[in-house]
C-alpha cells in the first residue's frame, strides 16, 4: 500500500482519502480505526426524555440491568437502545472487551483485575480507575 501526504495551501480542513479498486472489509476496518483515532465516532444515549451524543471512547462500561442496556460515561448512567450483543459488534475490539454475558468494559478505564473465588466458576472482579 502506498501512503502519500499531500500539502495543499488551499485546503480549509484536512481530510483523509483512501483510493482502492474495490471495497473490502480490510478498508472498512481501516476507515473505522481512523475515525476512532480522530475521536469522531459517536453513540446516542438516552437520559430521561433527552437524547445525548458521546464519543464511544468516553464509555467506561456497558451492562444489562432489568432487561435494559446501559452505559456509564463519567460515572453517569445512560440508557442505550442497542442490545448488548449488538454493542459487541459496534465497539472497537482493541479497546472494548466482553467480560461476561452482561457486561462490556473499556480497557482504558480498568485499573486491575482480581480473581476473587477459586472454584469451578472463578469470579474475576474488575476495578475501574478513579
Amino acid at each position: 500500500m502506498e501512503v502519500i501526504l499531500q500539502v495543499d495551501k488551499n485546503t480549509q480542513k484536512p481530510k483523509i482519502i483512501i483510493c482502492t479498486p474495490k471495497r473490502s472489509s480490510y478498508f472498512d476496518d481501516l476507515v473505522n480505526k481512523i475515525h476512532r483515532m480522530l475521536g469522531e465516532e459517536k453513540i446516542n444515549v438516552k437520559q430521561g426524555s433527552d437524547y445525548l451524543s458521546f464519543k464511544i471512547s468516553d464509555i467506561e462500561r456497558i451492562y444489562t440491568e432489568n432487561h435494559n442496556v446501559f452505559c456509564e460515561i463519567n460515572s453517569c448512567k445512560y440508557k442505550l437502545k442497542e442490545r448488548i450483543y449488538e454493542m459487541v459488534d459496534l465497539l472497537p475490539h482493541d479497546t472494548f472487551f466482553q467480560i461476561s454475558q452482561s457486561e462490556i468494559v473499556n480497557r482504558k478505564f480498568i485499573d486491575k483485575f482480581k480473581l476473587t473465588s477459586i472454584d469451578i466458576n472463578g469470579i474475576i472482579s474488575s476495578y475501574f480507575k478513579k
